[in-house]
């Protein structure tokens, strides 16, 4: 509609007379809309998003029983089976005219019960969760489509919560936001480094010249990296240098007088990165 014009006509949006949990997003060039009734999900969906006012211009694309609206974000609909206190969540993912095949979301070891929350940012669905069975720390796991999953991610005690808001950037990272009625809190959500080196030789004479290579992903051109060695199990800095802008390193150093593990740390980007480690390489020092 023009929002310039007034509105005399509201549409009448989902199956239930009862709606509860009700979320929106943005979907191709329309709107989706979930709620349930206390047991039934109805998802409903304008795809022109030219008539938003008008009850005809919505259609019904899912109905899930047994099942209350978690969240829902781009064509990704997360939904609690029966308001279950024992985990379960499930992750539906939205075609353009019918949901997929429901998916588990992998709660922790311990099995957990709560406050889900969900946003797809990235093409990847973000799923966190605080672990009320597992430390009360804020949990995090993503998918592109619900069969596959990344390890989980733990983030600071969320012990004090029990709303979960995330509020992510194109890349993934962002906010997600802590709240049960106290002044609200603020975890930020970076994203991982993955950095790997290997030493061009790995044994060399004592006072000859070792070549540490190494990448990182993403690569972030000019990004800080820092060598650094291991010393009666303490990691000490030794030196740095910058990434390519194939995310690519190097580290040249004389061997020391006996062998030792070294590993590079790719700095973090405030509010999109974090710290990234690589794996340890040892280094053997030749007589």
């Amino acid at each position: 509609m023009d929002p310039g014009t007034a509105s005399t006509a509201i549409a009448t949006v989902g199956s239930s007379v009862d709606a509860y949990d009700t979320s929106l997003t943005r979907y191709g060039s329309g709107v989706l809309v979930a709620s349930d009734d206390s047991t039934t999900t109805h998802v409903e969906f304008d795809s022109t998003g030219t008539s938003f006012n008008s009850s005809s211009s919505w259609h019904a694309v899912g109905i899930f029983h047994g099942s209350d609206t978690t969240a829902l974000s781009d064509n990704a609909l997360l939904t609690d089976p029966g308001g279950s206190i024992t985990g379960g969540e499930q992750l539906r993912i939205f075609t353009g005219t019918k949901f997929l095949a429901a998916h588990r979301v992998p709660d922790s070891k311990a099995g957990d019960d709560g406050y889900f929350s969900m946003q797809k940012a990235g093409g990847a669905v973000h799923v966190f969760f605080e672990g009320r069975r597992d430390g009360y720390d804020l949990i995090s796991e993503t998918t592109t489509n619900g069969a596959a999953w990344s390890p989980q991610h733990l983030y600071g005690s969320a012990v004090r919560e029990s709303y979960l808001a995330p509020v992510l950037g194109p890349t993934g990272a962002g906010l997600v936001f802590e709240s049960d009625g106290t002044p609200m809190l603020a975890q930020p959500i970076l994203n991982a480094q993955s950095v790997h080196v290997a030493f061009a030789s790995v044994r060399v004479k004592r006072g000859h010249v070792a070549v540490l290579r190494g990448s990182a992903r993403p690569h972030l051109v000019h990004q800080l990296v820092t060598l650094e060695r291991d010393v009666a199990g303490r990691w000490y800095p030794m030196k740095t240098t910058r990434e390519s802008a194939s995310g690519a390193f190097t580290f040249s150093f004389a061997t020391p007088a006996r062998s030792q593990a070294y590993r590079a740390v790719v700095n973090y980007k405030p509010g999109y990165y974090e710290y990234g480690y690589s794996n340890a390489a040892t280094l053997v020092a030749l007589a």
